[in-house]
């Protein structure tokens, strides 16, 4: 299995677009959510979309900065019923379970 990540795989392929990508990422972020807040966003749009990967590598970095596993859970939660499927919770309920137990 190669330990290139996807978006490295990506930037090899297309370096210009992989750069304007990093540039709309930068400007998406800026403003006055918190750092935390933001990738809570990050995670639940994850969840929602049912992207696995992004999720982990979000909620790992959430926990390495003291989030707590019930925030993570919380984050998930919310959007229960007015964007997100029963289904896709409990994924990121296990996904959460993963990163925590790991």
């Amino acid at each position: 299995m190669s330990s290139v990540s996807p978006f490295d795989r990506f930037k090899q392929a297309c370096p210009d677009v992989a750069s304007q990508f990093i540039q709309l990422r930068a400007a998406a972020i800026a403003g006055p959510i918190d750092e935390i807040t933001r990738e809570l966003i990050l995670i639940s749009a994850f969840a929602g979309a049912g992207l696995e990967e992004g999720f982990k590598n979000h909620a790992k970095g959430l926990l390495a900065k003291g989030v707590s596993k019930e925030v993570l859970q919380h984050a998930v939660v919310i959007p229960l019923g007015a964007t997100t499927l029963f289904l896709r919770v409990v994924d990121a309920m296990r996904w959460i379970d993963d990163v925590t137990t790991a």
